[in-house]
Order: structure tokens, then sequence, then C-alpha cells
């Protein structure tokens, strides 16, 4: 798998899910303009971090797993409270706290693990909550 085909996979499983969690609360993605409905909205990343050569072989044999973050911004109109930005919370650990998809033969797809958060604070006229997720895919140096 190749970081564009995460990011893909990442998206896709997001889009699928995140609409009908959160009763079709904007996402926007990391390259989109931000429109910024009253009702909130959510802003899905993702980043790579530290990469590890996992097997030593000859070139095209190699495997490298590739580890990142997933983050998604969760901007909740700041006169809901802080518990509506815990159950969107919850809503991001559904969708990727401990899962594993786009899997293939032959590839392990992308496999998340545990989530946590922070708040971020507020933002004009949302409070916001950084849920980060982090997660894992290999490739094979070819």
């Amino acid at each position: 798998m190749l970081p564009a085909a995460a990011e893909q996979a990442i998206q896709k499983q997001w889009l699928s899910l995140w609409p009908g969690l959160s009763s079709n609360i904007p996402t926007v993605l990391d390259d989109e303009a931000a429109d910024q409905p009253a009702t909130g909205y959510a802003l899905l990343q993702v980043q790579g971090t530290r990469n590890q050569q996992w097997t030593v072989a000859a070139p095209g044999s190699r495997k490298f797993r590739r580890n990142g973050l997933i983050l998604a911004k969760l901007n909740i109109p700041v006169d809901q409270g802080s518990q509506l930005a815990l159950t969107w919370v919850g809503y991001v650990q559904q969708i990727f706290e401990g899962q594993r998809f786009a899997q293939t033969s032959g590839d392990d797809g992308v496999i998340c693990y545990e989530a946590s958060w922070r708040p971020v604070g507020t933002e004009g006229q949302f409070y916001s909550m950084l849920v980060t997720v982090p997660f894992t895919y290999y490739t094979w140096n070819v």
C-alpha cells in the first residue's frame, strides 16, 4: 500500500460512517476550503510519522512499516458544551479505534489503534476538540 492509498482508505472509512453517526455533520478534508456551518463541522487530516524497515532482504523484497496519525478536529458550536464534543469523540472512536480496513490479498490494509483526545479551546464561534488515532500500514520496497 502506498501513502496515497492509505490516506484514501482512511477518508473512505470516515466518509462512510461519520455522516450516519453524526447526523450529517459536515466534514472538511485537509485539502479543502472550510465552510463553517453553525451546526459545527469536522476537519479530517492524515499525517505520516516515524517509519521502520521491517525486513532485510534483496531490493524489491524489503517490507516497511509506515506509521501515521489520523487527526480529527471537531468544531462544536460554543453554546453546546463539552458533552457534545465528547459524543463526537465517541463517534471517532467507533470509526477508527481498533479497526482494520482496506485489506487486499497480500496487503494488511490500514490498522488503527487507540484514540486519544484533548481540548483545543474556543476559536471564534466553535469549541474545538482534537482526536488523534495512530495507524500503521505496510509497503514493499520495489
